[in-house]
């Protein structure tokens, strides 16, 4: 994807003019020039960094005139067939090790021997020519943008094959059996396979029904559109496309900041409470991203629940994009110094956990251009800074709170930290960034030569400024849940919530209705969608048609308030009754929260979606409805397959 980086001469779209940076002076103001009036004006750089988190700043590309012929893929991956995506990682992989390699003279004898050993640690029997590999790394060096490494591709033809429907499901059939019963298969299994499952469907029919066996060439362009029929991709072919193991027996060395980050998870050593009730809710799962060079944290996401990958892409958006100051909800704590960590990471280090082999996590890194490195099984030693973050983050900063669970057991005696748990999630929030900023950061490092880590961050982010996506807007796509929907009657329809604007109505009448588009949501957040039309690279925002239930409403809590609404025999898709179940879902949640369990409290907790971004997220317990709907009482811990919950007795207090 293509970025910018605050330095002189950077050319940046400002509120739909072009301006260039012309000096940038040491208290932090930015001179910026405007192109077409020359006009100068002076602004801070916290405040350029707000305006682009706004989308009023974004990078200008004014070479993007002289490169016509190079195109760059500008919608989803996902709408890509298997082959091709594997194609573009296939690149990225070998200009990846290129870059790794260093400084190598162009040269064919050089060349060669290189692209043998890349193809050697690859596994790759056909290892691209020296003249392919530099068309690679001359487009990605002229537009600066990874996606200019997806191949040409131009769907011919019908949507769908004309092969018989049902030729199409024996074939399905057969690459299941042979994907079940062979390690690893060929063609050649598949169609004699597919051969006797079409004489015995043949069998007894007559001479007009009889399906016709497909050559072999058809079956190989059959394969890669099997999973418009339900067949897996794993299933077509075993272990390709895998992310590359990068093995070392050396310690790992980086030259710059977000050279090298890495993630991992890790559950909080401390019990957060309730806001109103302030009974323990549980331990939050915490998610971090630490940068190798400077130990600087770039960002994190903490959920009740356990990993998924939500929280990896959270951590991963509030790593790469610029940091607001949380809120002050601790009276007198003041959080001095000003988070200045954000930018795309060339390389991310993770463990094997099912979440972080998701399909979602590998097509944001491509999209983002991060290099996906993933440690060997059981050895987390291959990213021991962010192993050794963790246990410092428990044992400095969660045992020093009340409420702690301690790193053992044993270690608690006759000490209950149910009893003493005070900090609710936003209170958590507020004292993690004040240990993250103003004790961790400014506390000499063994590894940095004494040296801080938040002003190795600041030293090296001078020499080096951290790049940016194109606008803010660019990271939605690589970070959102992708699928496919068809325009009906002026809306699309997504979880039984439907979606629809102007633009949406233009699309309709040009391509009729029932057309289908490719589109991005949020689980998060249900309020509005990202479409992308038939034709274009650019997507469009389309609100949900009823923003008033819609807006900050999570997947799982709407998948939950329709089964309120389908056990009650109400509507699932009437705005009045979705209302009234959500407004019943909050009252059931509230008093889930005041259940004498602590795993009742931990799951009202999860529903209620408090997160790091939202850790005050309630549902709105109003009905804004003037339609009479009958209140049907149902047992919301039934619904969710709990025992009998008993509230605890209510107290007057002295």
């Amino acid at each position: 994807m293509h970025g910018f980086t605050l330095r002189k001469g950077a050319v940046l779209e400002r509120n739909q003019a072009q301006v260039r940076i012309v000096r940038i002076v040491e208290d932090g103001s930015i001179v910026l020039e405007d192109l077409q009036t020359g006009y100068v004006s002076i602004c801070r750089k916290d405040d350029l960094l707000d305006e682009y988190l706004a989308g009023a700043l974004s990078a200008y590309d004014p070479s993007a005139a002289m490169l016509p012929n190079l195109r760059v893929f500008g919608r989803p991956l996902e709408e890509l067939p298997d082959h091709v995506k594997c194609e573009a990682y296939r690149r990225k992989r070998y200009l990846d090790f290129l870059a790794d390699a260093g400084r190598v003279p162009w040269t064919k004898a050089e060349m060669e021997s290189l692209i043998q050993a890349a193809a050697t640690t690859f596994g790759d029997d056909k290892p691209p020519t020296v003249s392919s590999l530099y068309r690679w790394h001359r487009r990605l060096q002229l537009t600066q943008d990874v996606r200019s490494l997806v191949p040409q591709y131009h769907r011919r033809g019908p949507a769908r094959p004309n092969t018989n429907p049902e030729v199409i499901a024996l074939l399905v059939q057969a690459v299941r059996h042979a994907a079940k019963t062979m390690q690893r298969w060929t063609m050649v299994d598949v169609e004699s396979t597919l051969q006797d499952l079409v004489d015995k469907e043949n069998y007894g029919r007559p001479d007009n029904l009889q399906l016709k066996m497909p050559t072999r060439r058809t079956l190989y362009r059959l394969i890669p559109h099997l999973g418009e029929y339900g067949l897996e991709s794993s299933e077509v072919a075993r272990g390709k496309g895998r992310c590359a193991v990068k093995l070392t027996s050396q310690t790992v060395r980086t030259k710059a900041i977000l050279e090298r980050a890495e993630l991992d998870h890790t559950p909080t050593d401390l019990f957060i409470v309730a806001d109103k009730t302030f009974l323990p809710l549980g331990r939050p799962l915490m998610t971090i991203v630490i940068d190798h060079y400077s130990r600087m944290v770039l960002g994190y996401h903490f959920r009740f629940g356990g990993p998924s990958i939500s929280a990896v892409l959270g951590a991963l958006r509030h790593a790469i994009l610029p940091k607001c100051a949380a809120e002050s909800v601790i009276p007198g704590l003041t959080v001095e110094h000003r988070w200045h960590c954000y930018g795309v990471m060339q390389r991310l280090v993770v463990d094997n956990g099912a979440e972080l082999h998701s399909d979602a996590l590998r097509r944001a890194c491509f999209h983002l251009g991060i290099e996906l490195v993933f440690c060997p099984v059981r050895q987390p030693r291959f990213k021991g800074t962010i192993e050794r973050y963790l246990k410092t983050l428990n044992y400095g900063f969660a045992h020093s709170l009340p409420g702690t669970s301690l790193a053992h057991l044993s270690e608690r005696g006759d000490y209950d930290p149910l009893k003493d748990a005070i900090l609710t999630l936003s209170e958590f929030k507020h004292a993690l960034e004040k240990w993250i900023l103003d004790i961790y950061a400014q506390t000499p490092h063994r590894s940095l030569n004494e040296d801080t880590p938040y002003h190795a961050w600041a030293i090296a982010a001078g020499f080096q400024p951290p790049r940016l996506p194109q606008s803010a807007i660019d990271i939605v796509p690589a970070l959102g849940i992708s699928t496919t929907r068809c325009i009906r009657h002026d809306a699309i329809g997504l979880a039984k919530l439907r979606y629809s604007t102007e633009a949406l109505r233009k699309i309709m009448r040009r391509y009729g209705e029932g057309i289908s588009v490719r589109l991005m949501y949020d689980p998060e957040d249900l309020g509005k969608i990202l479409v992308w039309p038939p034709e274009g690279d650019s997507p469009l925002v389309v609100p949900a048609i009823f923003p008033e239930y819609a807006n900050g409403l999570t997947l799982a809590q709407h998948r939950l308030i329709r089964a309120l609404a389908k056990e009650r025999r109400m509507s699932e898709q009437d705005e009045a009754s979705l209302m009234y179940n959500k407004a019943d879902l909050a009252r059931r949640i509230q008093d889930l929260l005041r259940s004498r369990k602590l795993r009742v409290r931990k799951m009202a907790a999860r529903l209620q979606g408090a997160t790091s971004e939202h850790p005050t997220r309630k549902l709105d317990r109003s009905v804004a409805t003037s339609k009479r709907i009958s209140r049907q009482k149902v047992d919301l811990s039934t619904s969710l397959a709990l025992s009998s919950v008993k509230p605890f007795p209510k107290m007057r207090l002295p």
